[in-house]
Formats: structure tokens, C-alpha cells, sequence
């Protein structure tokens, strides 16, 4: 409804990897759809994905609102939801958290830039390999 459009950047001869795609697939899921909610209309949500090292990076960067300086800190907190009530209406402040806690079970982790009325860029960091100790994220945080 607010004709953002979503770019992929990712090499076309970028190797598979040993990640679960399940746990992934929620993580820059939570990431893009808060892109998008968080982007102007007609902006633009841009996903990307390279290898460095040992460890494949995702990037989802948006041209929206951007995240408070005084926000950044708290951001992957549970249940902190700053910014503009009307936006937040009907959220739980949950989806960044457990995105943080699913990046750090797999031996990875997610990090954020932002740039008040210019936008924000979530990086998440992930071995290619599994971790022999990455373990399931808890049943009470899903």
C-alpha cells in the first residue's frame, strides 16, 4: 500500500551456506517488514547479502524515518517500542529482540545505523558454517 520497492543485491555466484534458513528467514523478515513499515511512500528497502571471511553478512538498509540517537542503545531490547505511537499500534516490541537473540545463538550477531529522517541499515553477521554450539532460540521468545 505504500508502493515500496525492494531490491535485492546479492551476487549471483554467492555459495550456499551451512545457516538455518528457518531461523533466518524470521530474523530478515522481522528486518525488512520493519523497512518497510518504517520507509516513506515510494521509498525504497534494499537487502543485500556478501561473504566476508568466515561469515556471510545480510544488510536490509531503508531511506525512512530513521531510528532517535536516544533510541539506538535500547533498540534491541525487549518490549521497547520508542518512536511514534500511531506507528506502533497493535506492535509488542519483541521482533528486534529476538532477531538479536536468534544472530547471537548461531555465533553471529546484528547490529544497527541509523540516521534520524534518512534512514537505517540492520546488519546481521553469521558464520557460513553452523556453530556446533548454536543451539535453538527459546520457546518462550518466539
Amino acid at each position: 500500500s505504500k508502493r515500496v520497492l525492494l531490491e535485492v543485491d546479492v551476487p549471483a555466484d554467492l555459495p550456499a551456506v551451512e545457516l538455518d534458513p528457518e531461523q533466518v528467514g524470521i530474523v530478515l523478515g522481522n528486518l525488512v517488514s520493519n523497512a518497510i513499515r518504517h520507509s516513506h511512500e515510494g521509498g525504497r528497502v534494499i537487502l543485500a547479502a556478501r561473504d566476508e571471511g568466515a561469515e556471510r553478512i545480510f544488510s536490509v538498509r531503508d531511506e525512512g524515518s530513521g531510528i532517535s540517537p536516544q533510541h539506538l542503545p535500547r533498540i534491541f531490547e525487549r518490549h521497547f517500542s520508542g518512536g511514534d505511537p500511531a506507528t506502533l499500534k497493535g506492535r509488542h516490541g519483541l521482533g528486534l529482540a529476538i532477531a538479536k537473540e536468534i544472530a547471537l545463538r548461531h555465533g553471529g550477531d546484528l547490529e544497527v545505523r541509523s540516521t534520524l529522517g534518512q534512514g537505517s541499515t540492520f546488519q546481521l553477521r553469521l558464520p557460513r558454517r553452523a556453530q556446533p554450539h548454536a543451539r535453538p532460540i527459546a520457546e518462550d521468545a518466539t
